[in-house]
C-alpha cells in the first residue's frame, strides 16, 4: 500500500507510470508531474476505470474512502445491469 510520503515524493519521469496502492486504486504520474488518483476494474468482462482526481486536491485517504464507495456499488449492482457508463456519477460515489 502507499504512503502519503510515497505520493508526495511522486515527479515526472522519461514516460508516464502508476503506483499501485490497493484493490485496484493506483496514483497515475505523468512525464509532466500531473498526478492523478484512478480505480482500475472489471465489469460485465471488460476493464474500465474511473478517475476520481488529481492529487493533491484529492488526498489518498480520500481517494480510498471513494475506492471503497464504489466497490460498494459494483457488487450491489445486479446481472445484466447495463454498462457503468450510463449510471449517473452521483450513485457511482455512493457510500
Amino acid at each position: 500500500m502507499l504512503s502519503e510520503v510515497a505520493v508526495r515524493q511522486a515527479k515526472g519521469k522519461d514516460k508516464d507510470y502508476k503506483l499501485s496502492d490497493a484493490e485496484g486504486l493506483y496514483l497515475f504520474v505523468t512525464k509532466a508531474g500531473h498526478r492523478s488518483w484512478r480505480l482500475k476494474y472489471r465489469f460485465a468482462g471488460k476493464e474500465r476505470r474511473l478517475i476520481f482526481g488529481s492529487y493533491p486536491e484529492l488526498s489518498l485517504k480520500e481517494a480510498r474512502e471513494r475506492r471503497r464507495g464504489c466497490h460498494t456499488v459494483t457488487v450491489a449492482l445486479p446481472v445484466g445491469t447495463p454498462d457503468r457508463s450510463t449510471i449517473p456519477l452521483a450513485l457511482v460515489f455512493a457510500a
